[in-house]
């Protein structure tokens, strides 16, 4: 599938999951003297959210809303259990110790949301 022949949804899409992937290469664990990017954090297995967006495009098929949504979706909730496991309490002051990586991650499952609910697919032949 070629990306000029996508809709704005589908470039969207593909977008958010090359980001998402590059994501793991940045710091997801920080506490300042240690730090640990996606893939030794254990959370590359968060990618797996994309998975149905990307293949249903490369396909040439067009994503379901519900389930591209749901993706997303569920790439937040993994993102936001991640964040509240590596938050703790100090003399009652929350320290989180997630590095940029984890929210770079869950800002483009906010845009898979968007490109979904947008439509993500081939453009219509005319």
């Amino acid at each position: 599938m070629s990306f000029a022949k996508l809709t704005a949804g589908g470039k969207l899409t593909l977008i958010a999951a090359g980001v998402a992937f590059l994501s793991f290469f940045m710091n997801w664990f920080d506490v300042g003297f240690a730090m640990r990017n996606g893939f030794s954090a254990g959370t590359i297995f968060f990618i797996v959210c994309y998975l149905y967006p990307v293949i249903a495009l490369l396909t040439g098929k067009r994503v379901n809303r519900i389930l591209g949504a749901v993706c997303g979706i569920l790439a937040i909730a993994a993102s936001v259990t991640y964040i509240s496991s590596n938050t703790l309490v100090l003399y009652d002051t929350p320290l989180s110790l997630t590095g940029a990586g984890t929210w770079v991650f869950m800002l483009t499952a906010v845009m898979l949301i968007v490109a979904s609910v947008m439509g993500a697919g081939p453009r219509e032949e005319e």
